[in-house]
């Protein structure tokens, strides 16, 4: 089957287990977790059967891969599937592979049943789902044993089990969440989100977001952030309790340790990672029953109390609006559109009407694009406080603004920097065999950059290393999507991306930067280039210099153009 009949033949199997289920009458009633009723969380719980009588091998070994999805009471649906020899030995918690259920090839040999399949992920033990750069083939081996049973016939059950567990990529999203904690960006004072999947049994959400603050961020993006729990810093409760929708926070002593800077920063990072929740509308730190008292602040806190420092706070642009303008390249001139006017910019650069490509910086003072023929770059002024200038380059394919103010292009397959004085540097990107880039944008955080290379994207962290800028660890976001030719930031969480998915032709997509998770915004004709903001619709530079504007999965015409970007 195609990916796309697997996914229809999986919503019509949702559509009719939903229709057949019963609401039971009868039962204990027992407390769970608190579940998020927010739309971007919504899942359906993974419900796993035990054995069934008379089953042969080979369905106890399918029994068995289906049940580890089955997190419940340390897997022991799963751990019905094993003698009792094996349940009590298997390490569950080793690790976690994610495949792809469509690769699974099961044989039984006599004796042994070997599980062949294709692992597209491994979620760490924080939460972080590593996306492999290419799927990994592994084969699984279960011996298979007779056990008598007391109550009836002996019957198969797996003698010996692989250390871990694997979960399909479709049961992942059944048993995970998708959430962030927040970090402090190192080179400005905004949050960063760090993407993680959190159980859909286990503590409750406020805990389980909070521990995920406390216990630092994650590997690939530790460089770039910073943040305010002193070490040592733990909860002194086992759970964050809400209350009239404020979450009860008791820290540790340690936590007295910390910095007027960090009780800051550790009191936003809680605060706008907690009150993802909808029923957390603020946050209340205590130490030993006393308020963890937060310089020039007032308990209980909210959103608002840390407004300056939310991940989407450098996004508005210059004029400070939810709407950024948006600039497009027609002819020799550049525009400005907003919604209520649109301003052209005239281009003093030499062959002005082949430019293609742009960039905005984020506080609207400039802009860039490059020579038709890539061989160099223009550093164009919107204000009266730069100059126009040419940067020479070899084959330019994008170009993307930093907080900063600075320039930064791919530039035969390289990464290079203009620094706001006109230096410009090559920027070393750490990653052993990466393909040759296509596009890079940085995030408006300045802590992270979406990467295209090999037609696959990446994030990765952008750091200080001896005095200079480099680019560390790029990780794939995704699995699933081909031949990506464009790139950009929807906003903190998410990118806009041209590029296919299976067998289909390129279509603008929107990803999840904490899961990979793709949801399609419809096939724009010819799409060229993207552009996107917190706020705003997407826009997209399609073949037949025509500006097209994302409504739903529609596209609609916006006028002419061959290049558009949002400030940043």
């Amino acid at each position: 089957m195609s990916r796309g009949a697997r996914a229809a033949a999986l919503a019509v199997a949702v559509a009719l287990l939903a229709a057949c289920s019963v609401v039971p009458t009868s039962g204990p009633i027992e407390q769970g977790p608190v579940v998020d009723s927010g739309e971007s969380t919504q899942f359906i719980r993974v419900i796993a059967a035990p054995p069934s009588a008379g089953a042969d091998p080979e369905a106890i070994v399918r029994g068995f891969l289906e049940a580890n999805a089955s997190l419940e009471e340390d897997h022991a649906i799963a751990r019905q599937y094993l003698t009792s020899e094996a349940a009590d030995a298997w390490d569950a918690a080793a690790s976690t592979g994610v495949y792809d259920p469509a690769s699974v090839r099961v044989n039984d040999r006599g004796g042994e049943v070997r599980v062949r399949l294709s692992v597209v992920a491994e979620l760490l033990a924080d939460g972080t789902l590593a996306n492999l750069e290419t799927p990994e083939q592994r084969t699984l081996v279960f011996p298979v044993s007779r056990v008598r049973q007391a109550d009836g016939p002996p019957q198969w059950r797996i003698s010996s089990a692989p250390p871990g567990t694997v979960i399909s990529s479709t049961d992942l999203r059944r048993a995970y969440r998708p959430y962030w904690a927040g970090f402090m960006s190192r080179r400005i004072d905004v949050l960063v989100p760090d993407g993680r999947l959190v159980p859909v049994v286990g503590p409750s959400l406020p805990t389980a977001l909070t521990e995920l603050v406390l216990g630092g961020p994650s590997g690939w993006l530790a460089p770039a952030v910073r943040t305010g729990v002193p070490a040592g810093t733990t909860l002194a409760l086992a759970a964050v309790p809400v209350e009239n929708g404020v979450a009860l926070v008791e820290l540790s002593a340690e936590a007295l340790s910390a910095t007027d800077t960090q009780r800051r920063d550790l009191a936003a990072q809680l605060t706008w990672t907690l009150t993802q929740l909808p029923e957390v509308s603020a946050v209340r730190l205590l130490v030993a029953g006393e308020e963890f008292a937060v310089p020039g602040s007032l308990a209980p806190y909210t959103r608002t109390t840390f407004q300056p420092m939310a991940p989407d706070a450098l996004s508005r642009g210059a004029s400070g609006t939810l709407q950024p303008p948006s600039y497009v390249l027609v002819g020799e001139e550049l525009i400005r559109v907003t919604d209520v006017a649109r301003t052209a910019l005239p281009v003093r650069a030499e062959g002005a009407r082949s430019l293609r490509g742009l960039a905005i910086s984020l506080d609207e003072r400039r802009a860039a694009s490059a020579a038709g023929d890539g061989t160099g770059v223009w550093l164009l002024p919107l204000d009266r406080t730069t100059t126009t200038r040419e940067v020479p380059a070899a084959e330019v394919t994008d170009l993307s603004f930093d907080i900063d103010g600075a320039l930064w292009f791919v530039d035969d397959g390289g990464l290079r920097r203009v620094g706001p004085d006109g230096a410009a540097e090559s920027v070393p990107i750490d990653a052993e065999g990466l393909p040759p880039l296509r596009n890079a944008r940085l995030a408006r955080d300045g802590a992270r950059i979406a990467l295209v290379a090999g037609g696959r994207s990446y994030v990765a962290a952008v750091h200080r290393s001896e005095g200079q800028l480099v680019v560390a660890r790029p990780v794939p976001t995704d699995t699933i999507v081909l031949d990506v030719s464009a790139i950009a930031w929807r906003d903190a969480t998410a990118l806009d991306l041209i590029g296919r998915l299976g067998d289909t032709g390129a279509q603008a997509l929107r990803m999840s930067v904490a899961n990979g998770q793709v949801a399609p915004l419809g096939v724009p004709m010819e799409p060229i280039e993207l552009a996107a903001a917190p706020s705003s619709v997407s826009l997209v530079a399609a073949a037949d210099e025509r500006i097209l504007t994302n409504v739903g999965l529609q596209w609609r015409d916006r006028g002419p153009g061959r290049a558009v970007a949002y400030p940043g």
